[in-house]
């Protein structure tokens, strides 16, 4: 038999068959929602962990750096760097005291919400994720305008730094 023969028995047997309609999407049960949202948390966990001790690790490292080059600097110098560095530091700082507030406002607004809806943990429950989602965004939003503040301002802190050291090298 020659291929065309071939792929035209192929055609005729898939025009043939019956067409399966496709199953629309399947809503997710509880204990998926449940799993995907421990995945979702300790991915969010995980990457605040990390973003904090790269933080960490640098603002310790560009202080570092800078009171053991400072009396190589000059006066400007000296005073430009550490305003950076300082500025980039307090809007993390102010951050961190956003979020810790937040999340104790959540945390208590739980407590009061299951003392409201006494054994009626699905209705506290349901408070809470409403108001953390509004919270959450909140700081959604605040993190990214912090992160426009920090990281320019903390890296003009190395850059002046780096450009000291350069101009001595010369």
């Amino acid at each position: 038999m020659s291929t065309g023969r071939i792929a035209k028995r192929v055609r005729l047997q898939l025009t043939n068959m019956p067409v399966q309609s496709q199953p629309g999407p399947v809503p997710p049960t509880n204990d998926q929602l449940e799993r995907t949202a421990k995945i979702l948390e300790s991915i969010f966990e995980k990457a605040t962990t990390y973003t904090k001790v790269i933080l960490g690790l640098g603002y310790a490292a560009l202080f570092a750096v800078w009171s053991g080059t400072k009396s190589d600097l000059s006066q400007h110098q000296r005073v430009l760097s550490a305003l950076l560095a300082l500025s980039s530091l307090m809007f993390y700082i102010i951050f961190e005291i956003f979020q810790m507030i937040i999340n104790s406002r959540l945390h208590w607004s739980f407590v009061s919400s299951m003392q409201r809806h006494p054994g009626n943990l699905g209705a506290a429950l349901q408070e809470y994720e409403q108001a953390a989602m509004r919270w959450k965004g909140r700081l959604l939003k605040s993190w990214i305008w912090i992160l426009v503040l920090t990281i320019p301002t903390g890296v003009g802190a190395a850059c002046v730094l780096v450009w000291a050291f350069v101009v001595r090298l010369r």
